[in-house]
């Protein structure tokens, strides 16, 4: 898997994603917190008080 941003194509070396079993595709969600440093992007959402989403990729430049 690549994906493209900032400056050049990277590589997919490392996924992580948990989610509840509530969420349900066109739920909406509320983007609690979302980070990009260094080849790490994560997010995490929630729906109500529960988190529903939470994502992790690490990347590296190829």
């Amino acid at each position: 898997m690549r994906f493209f941003a900032g400056s050049g194509p990277y590589r997919v070396i490392g996924v992580s994603l948990s989610y509840c079993k509530e969420a349900a595709y066109g739920d909406r969600l509320t983007v609690e917190r979302a980070a990009a440093d260094n080849g790490i992007y994560y997010i995490r959402t929630r729906k109500g008080e529960e988190t529903c989403l939470e994502a992790m990729v690490k990347t590296e430049k190829i």
